[in-house]
């Protein structure tokens, strides 16, 4: 095992002033992700991505007006223009827009017995060297810790009132610039109670496809999908949540299923993890994580090729990184690559 460590980056003061800091201490990587997503991933040129991130930040600072301060002094900060940044905010409804190959990825849980929330994040190799861990502390408003892509505001994270989020892309093609995923789980990581979540969304104009695995430290969570502006929220029959990436609102056929055949795998090898005899604490919730079996459908993926499309460069898809949350105690375990390669950190906010 490897023992690097998380690039951890902690900012406070207003919106703005977090933004610009962020974008100073992160900019290289801030830079590296840009061209990485409309270079190598998306092979999108200037004036298309132009279009894209501007008509995003201009929902952005209709819709969430804290975030479009971030996202400004993130641009200050690290020399792009804001357009950019609102781009890599938005990288998920963009992608999903311009293709139908979406990779496999990521396995949630939650356990409200020992309030462990909990995640794989699968995506592409080279975001290995540029996922950061953000700490936001803001002068008004909930401080919050998020692994996150640079110039991103938030992926997977939990903030100091015990609330904490996970994410799970879904398939689906949005046809308008709405909210972006990334920036709503922001504004949840702004709440200061899970009961605001959902009259939040409700509020919002939304057109992404993700589900939000929602918790908090008294045990209570929302396993929340998001179907273009269509909110379900999902009737969990364990108890223990668990969430791949299909959709657990919708009924499949034989010949549909095949199609997410690593998904149902997952899912299926995750309950059976959670059975009668998991007591959900950290070293087996780290251990469901870690799990290998099913091969290529396994909850710990390695990396195998994946093409966006058929003419973009080939890349690698697999766990990038392991997360598990105690919303209880505030402790944040994570691993700095791969956890086939890299050992839990266990950082604690410094709020």
């Amino acid at each position: 095992m490897k023992s690097a460590t998380v690039s951890h980056y902690a900012v406070s003061g207003s919106y703005h002033t977090m933004g610009i800091a962020y974008g100073r201490l992160a900019a290289s990587r801030i830079i590296d992700c840009y061209a990485f997503y409309t270079q190598s991933l998306m092979s999108i040129e200037g004036p298309l991505a132009r279009k894209y991130g501007a008509a995003f930040l201009d929902v952005i600072a209709a819709c969430a007006p804290n975030a479009a301060q971030q996202i400004a002094g993130i641009a200050e900060g690290s020399g792009l223009a804001p357009w950019q940044i609102a781009f890599l905010n938005a990288r998920t409804e963009i992608f999903l827009m311009l293709t139908d190959r979406i990779p496999v990825e990521c396995t949630s849980l939650y356990v409200p017995a020992t309030t462990i929330l909990a995640q794989n994040w699968d995506w592409l190799e080279q975001c290995e060297s540029l996922f950061v861990l953000l700490e936001a502390n803001p002068e008004e408003g909930v401080s919050y810790m998020t692994l996150t892509e640079p110039g991103m505001l938030a992926k997977i994270g939990c903030n100091a009132k015990g609330l904490g989020v996970c994410l799970n892309i879904l398939r689906g093609k949005p046809t308008q610039c709405a909210v972006p995923i990334h920036v709503l789980v922001n504004m949840i990581l702004a709440l200061s109670s899970i009961d605001d979540v959902i009259p939040m969304l409700k509020a919002l104009t939304l057109d992404t496809y993700s589900n939000l695995l929602v918790a908090d430290a008294q045990g209570r969570f929302l396993m929340i999908e998001l179907s273009g502006d269509t909110i379900s929220i999902v009737r969990c029959g364990s108890a223990i949540p668990v969430h791949t990436n299909h959709y657990l609102s919708q009924t499949y056929t034989d010949e549909a299923i095949k199609d997410y055949q690593s998904s149902f795998a997952r899912f299926n090898r995750a309950n059976d993890i959670v059975g009668d005899e998991f007591n959900g604490d950290m070293d087996s919730v780290q251990s469901l994580l870690l799990d290998k079996a099913n091969g290529a459908h396994s909850i710990c993926g390695s990396y195998r090729e994946y093409r966006a499309t058929q003419t973009a460069s080939p890349n690698r898809v697999g766990t990038v990184c392991s997360v598990a949350m105690d919303l209880s105690s505030q402790h944040f375990w994570m691993t700095a690559g791969s956890p086939l390669q890299h050992a839990f950190n266990r950082i604690l906010p410094t709020y």
